[in-house]
């Protein structure tokens, strides 16, 4: 077995998003300022990187829209056996 083969098994996916919280993301991308999600997502989506404080207000980052490009579900990984 490669090394390279061991390497892409260990590739680690991203946090999974319940409904509610994968619709705050969708919220505070499209509305920033109008968005209303409950304190207990909000600090999820700040632990798992997806959101970060700014001047008061939660802002999503570079993690956060990448995941709503992903969409809902995120494809699990392939992996290749050798014959």
């Amino acid at each position: 077995m490669s090394r390279a083969h061991i390497w892409r098994m260990d590739q680690i996916l991203p946090p999974e998003l319940n409904d509610l919280e994968f619709e705050a993301i969708r919220q505070l991308a499209a509305h920033p300022a109008t968005h209303h999600i409950p304190p207990h997502i909000q600090s999820r989506l700040k632990d798992i990187g997806y959101a970060k404080e700014v001047l008061g207000g939660i802002v999503l980052t570079k993690d956060g829209l990448q995941r709503i490009s992903e969409g809902r579900l995120v494809a699990p990984v392939h992996t290749w056996r050798m014959r």
